[in-house]
């Protein structure tokens, strides 16, 4: 997915997640933006749970659950040029 920002701009992500197989770990997530010029830039949605602090991911024990998490704001940093970004939404396990 694409999308255009510019600094101080503000954005909410809504995600929604599950798994096939019950996670073994704690998961958190990141959203990331990044194009050609710039790369890889971090932005302040980094390390949450993802669906939330009342259900880290090692409860996800249903395959057939969906588990759709509070809407998430962050406001474009001052790092950010305006422009084009690919919008990256990742897992990482902060423990390791």
């Amino acid at each position: 997915m694409q999308a255009e920002v510019c600094t101080g701009q503000s954005i909410t992500v809504h995600t929604a997640w599950g798994a096939i197989k019950a996670p073994q770990r704690y998961y958190s997530y990141f959203l990331h933006l990044a194009n050609a010029q710039d790369g890889e830039l971090s932005t302040p949605i980094n390390g949450q749970q993802p669906a939330g602090e009342n259900r880290p991911t090692l409860t996800w024990t249903r395959p057939d659950e969906l588990l759709v998490s509070s809407p998430v704001s962050a406001v474009i940093g001052t790092e950010v040029k305006a422009g084009t970004y690919e919008v990256w939404l990742g897992l990482f396990e902060p423990e390791g």
